[in-house]
């Protein structure tokens, strides 16, 4: 009589497993949202990924073309944040002149339309990279977060851009 009680027990507890994961799904997929993202989230998103490969390609006039000329910048060892997008690209011409960048990803991406014209995103920034001697640096991995702003007929851009814990170490001073 025991065994038929531990068997039903299990068979009632597998059927629900069962069930509940019918209900609710088991989120595979491998992460691809551009089927649930509305058109101005996909343009975010496009912003980024074209950011990303600006980087990437060490084009330091293609990373501003994805910036607010009024880019508030938190950057680690500053109180106050550097506005204006010329000096993060004055940083970054710095960076690619000491530096070959050999990844640079902007992954886990996640976008709150904050209005019709504006968004924010968190993303995990991950920049692996040389100095000019070919001597790799350690990875620098930071969970940023961006805000975005589209002036009325104008294409988005970054206007905030800082680590979600306050300021970003990136581009690295070398």
């Amino acid at each position: 009589m025991r065994n038929i009680r531990k068997r039903a027990g299990l068979f009632w507890a597998v059927l629900s497993f069962v069930t509940a994961l019918a209900i609710i799904g088991c989120g595979g997929g491998g992460g691809d949202a551009s089927g649930t993202l509305s058109p101005e989230e996909l343009e975010v998103a496009t912003v980024i990924d074209g950011f990303a490969a600006a980087i990437r390609s060490e084009d330091a006039a293609m990373t501003q073309s994805f910036l607010d000329s009024n880019l508030r910048y938190r950057r680690v060892g500053t109180v106050i944040d550097e506005v204006g997008a010329g000096l993060f690209v004055a940083r970054l011409n710095t960076f690619f002149a000491a530096a070959r960048v050999t990844d640079f990803q902007m992954a886990n991406v996640g976008i709150n339309m904050l209005s019709e014209n504006m968004a924010q995103s968190r993303v995990t920034l991950n920049l692996a990279y040389t100095d000019n001697s070919d001597n790799t640096r350690p990875a620098l991995i930071e969970n940023i977060e961006l805000v975005f702003e589209r002036p009325p007929g104008g294409a988005w851009g970054v206007l905030e851009f800082g680590s979600v814990s306050g300021r970003s170490a990136f581009p690295p001073e070398l």
